[in-house]
């Protein structure tokens, strides 16, 4: 996972070997930057590296290019040198936010919300900080319970959405803006972690009324680490549903006709495919369960993994998905490991096909399997012991 520390120690680095060879100052791109961390081009967290950069200026620094939209690969900032003291700087804050109960919460789209009395809270939280969120016992306004639970992580963009007049009005507050989250892990709150359990971990004896920074690291990374495992238990859960739901072509076409949202939700979630967090360490993790196994695993700048196992070869395709998104980042999951298997057609001639998803399939698109299965593809998820098949089997080089 591309966190901001990761893109903050190797800029250290650069500036101070700059430092060292004695240079009046130095220039340096974002793209190179991230390529220097790893993950970029393809899985990249260019977001979080610009935001790194550009938190580091200090006065006399300058931006020498960039963008139309500000961040991206072609972020050149100058650094003056000699520099002092820039480890000293924070690298990264963290938060607990809450949200209201909702019926309909779209666990892909996450924000925090700024009201008109707490809009100075936006100088504080910084582009690149990590968050987690969680949900309260009841609505304000509205005749709805919540789970009282953490149910989701993420880390925060440099992208503020102002809240027309009209919708501003909400539980007896006027909201002004919010800033977007890119999600890491998430599941729906019921299946959360209980906010007794988490006031355990931040040793406190009363719950805060809103949301607050969690000072020390390692208590933020241990909540998180107990909702990715929350994660992984749901979707084995999930398991057991879609080995009894059949028959699925039926069922496909029945709500087909029923309902067409589900079949076009999910395209701009589609376009941020390569900068989730969560995409990047599904495809580590997938690669540490096959590596184990002594097989060989590689990739390039399109194909998310290769590997040959027992003189098969396999080429794996890795989505992050939830239940919005999910048709949308099959649909093209499909498309292009039938287009790598074509344009690698050598090392690949014959390969077996598997697409990875973050998630099982939601209960309306069951229906997935079976297609996946007519098609010849290969439908997996994480479980805490590695790799689940959708289709029963498990293949060994997927168990840990």
């Amino acid at each position: 996972m591309r966190k901001r520390e990761v893109f903050y120690k190797s800029l250290v680095e650069e500036l101070r070997d700059a430092t060292e060879k004695g240079f009046p100052y130095i220039d340096i791109r974002a793209g190179d930057l991230h390529r220097k961390v790893g993950g970029y081009p393809g899985n990249h967290r260019m977001p979080v590296c610009c935001s790194v950069m550009r938190s580091s200026m200090n006065d006399g620094d300058e931006i020498r290019e960039q963008p139309p939209k500000g961040d991206g690969a072609n972020l050149v900032i100058r650094y003056k040198i000699p520099r002092l003291g820039i480890e000293k700087k924070v690298a990264c804050q963290y938060w607990l936010e809450q949200y209201w109960p909702s019926p309909n919460r779209d666990l892909s789209a996450l924000y925090i919300w700024f009201h008109e009395k707490k809009q100075r809270r936006n100088e504080i939280i910084r582009d690149g900080d990590r968050v987690l969120f969680y949900q309260v016992g009841k609505h304000p306004s509205e005749n709805f319970k919540g789970a009282k639970a953490v149910f989701a992580s993420g880390t925060v963009l440099n992208e503020t959405i102002w809240i027309p007049k009209g919708q501003q009005l909400r539980g007896n507050k006027r909201w002004i803006f919010k800033r977007s989250v890119i999600p890491d892990y998430a599941v729906p709150p019921d299946h959360g972690i209980r906010l007794s359990e988490v006031k355990g971990i931040l040793g406190f004896k009363k719950w805060p009324q809103t949301g607050f920074q969690i000072e020390d690291p390692e208590k933020f990374n241990k909540i998180e680490s107990r909702l990715q495992k929350r994660q992984e238990e749901y979707n084995q859960k999930a398991f057991s549903r879609v080995k009894k739901k059949t028959p699925f072509r039926q069922k496909a076409l029945t709500q087909m006709q029923a309902s067409g949202k589900i079949y076009d939700e999910g395209n701009r979630i589609a376009a941020l495919e390569k900068s989730l967090n969560a995409h990047q360490d599904l495809l580590n993790r997938l690669s540490r369960v096959i590596g184990a196994h002594k097989h060989s695993v590689s990739e390039n700048q399109k194909v998310d993994l290769f590997a040959v196992v027992d003189g098969v070869s396999w080429i794996f395709e890795v989505k992050s998905t939830n239940g919005s998104n999910f048709l949308s980042q099959v649909r093209g999951g499909i498309a292009q490991l039938f287009e790598y298997r074509f344009l690698y057609s050598k090392p690949a001639q014959g390969a077996k096909l598997c697409l990875v998803v973050q998630t099982p399939p939601p209960e309306e698109l069951l229906w997935i399997v079976e297609y996946l299965r007519s098609l010849g593809i290969c439908l997996c998820w994480p479980v805490p012991d590695g790799f689940y098949s959708a289709y029963g089997k498990q293949y060994d080089f997927l168990k840990r």
